[in-house]
């Protein structure tokens, strides 16, 4: 059965949908930050978790449009898109041309936020438990890099009108300390190479960090808060 298309959503729909893009890519950054500050084991494990998560629906919202993503000879399948989910192709036409090629870390990104935190799997059979014998961690710093990059891309490809002027420069802001520029000396545009050499930002994120078991004796009476 050929695919459906997908419904033309329009600007003021785009509009109000570029407010939940925006959350996930400030939460995505943030508790990365945040994790670098967490003291106990649960907040510990609630960062990387949250991070995981938005990781998760952003490389959906990016990639979806092509039903799968694969580096290194590892393919990770999508579920069914649905009308309701908004993807990068209902902002930008032609994202299907634009998008990069998925590296290996967010198709391993992908892998882990579905086998490891979104479903209670035999995958995580000991893993990061104590006395186990797997483990398995999230490269903050990278992912942060790669989403960064793409983000930027995706900025470019996104006709004017289907963006506000402040919602495209508020992301634009959000990203900017996760790419090193060097200057185009054939134009005044500002060039974005491969990202090589040391992590540079101003947050201090972490690298290989993984979730760890809270000791088996506790009682969890833990709700939200109202905000």
């Amino acid at each position: 059965m050929p695919k459906k298309p997908r419904d033309q959503r329009t600007n003021s729909e785009l509009h109000s949908d570029s407010k939940t893009l925006w959350y996930e890519l400030e939460m995505l950054f943030g508790v990365a930050q945040e994790y670098t500050a967490s003291r106990s084991t649960t907040c510990h494990n609630a960062c990387i978790e949250s991070f995981a998560i938005h990781c998760r629906a952003l490389i959906f919202f990016y990639y979806a449009h092509a039903g799968e993503i694969s580096a290194g000879g590892v393919v990770e399948k999508f579920g069914q898109c649905r009308d309701t989910d908004v993807i990068a192709v209902d902002f930008a036409a032609n994202w299907n041309t634009k998008s990069p090629a998925p590296t290996s870390i967010l198709v391993e990104s992908k892998k882990q936020a579905d086998k490891q935190i979104a479903h209670i799997t035999t995958d995580r059979r000991e893993l990061n438990q104590p006395g186990g014998t797997l483990t398995a961690g999230w490269n903050l710093a990278e992912i942060c890099q790669e989403l960064a990059k793409i983000t930027f891309t995706f900025l470019q490809a996104v006709p004017e009108i289907n963006l506000l002027p402040d919602e495209r420069q508020r992301m634009k802001s959000l990203i900017s300390p996760f790419l090193p520029r060097i200057p185009d000396p054939a134009s005044s545009i500002v060039a974005i190479p491969v990202l090589s050499g040391p992590w540079r930002t101003p947050f201090n994120l972490a690298t290989d960090v993984s979730t760890t078991s809270t000791h088996s004796a506790y009682n969890l009476q833990g709700r939200t808060s109202p905000q």
